[in-house]
């Protein structure tokens, strides 16, 4: 099951290299829902709960993805829904609150991995995809213990 919250996303690379084209998310995403991306592509964690995930996801992110995941359904779902993730993410567009994250949450990853307790840097580059109350209580993470990082943004983005 394709885990999309959280240090799970599993989208650094794609997001590193701008994947794109015809396949790729759209503004808007024409009013596809997270029901009708799921009924096609159920294989996702997304689909075991639509309406906590709405709840937690930014509008600009949650449609282009839906789209995104029933465009290219064909193709293998689980792939789709990375690839659908990373796409969104440039879609929706990063906010200041994303990058001021992303810079003292991978400046806190080195730290830790220099100590020899890192934690993956999904949660630190996919910040894009929540709703900015949750990135604020991410935030609050990354001044913890380096054994307590990942298991609270694991909590904030979940």
């Amino acid at each position: 099951m394709i885990n999309l919250a959280g240090s799970a996303l599993l989208v650094a690379s794609a997001l590193a290299c701008g994947c794109g084209g015809e396949n790729s998310a759209t503004p808007g995403g024409s009013g596809v829902t997270c029901a009708e991306a799921c009924a096609r592509c159920p294989d996702a964690d997304v689909c075991s709960d639509c309406d906590g995930y709405g709840a937690r996801f930014r509008d600009e992110f949650e449609s282009p993805l839906y789209a995104c995941v029933l465009r290219q359904a064909d193709a293998g779902c689980s792939r789709d829904w990375e690839r659908c993730v990373s796409d969104a993410i440039g879609v929706a567009g990063e906010r200041d609150i994303d990058r001021t994250f992303r810079t003292a949450c991978l400046a806190r990853r080195t730290e830790c991995t220099n100590a020899g307790m890192g934690f993956a840097d999904d949660p630190c580059l996919t910040s894009a995809a929540f709703v900015e109350n949750l990135v604020t209580q991410a935030q609050q993470c990354v001044s913890k213990a380096c054994t307590e990082v990942s298991a609270c943004l694991h909590d904030a983005f979940e």
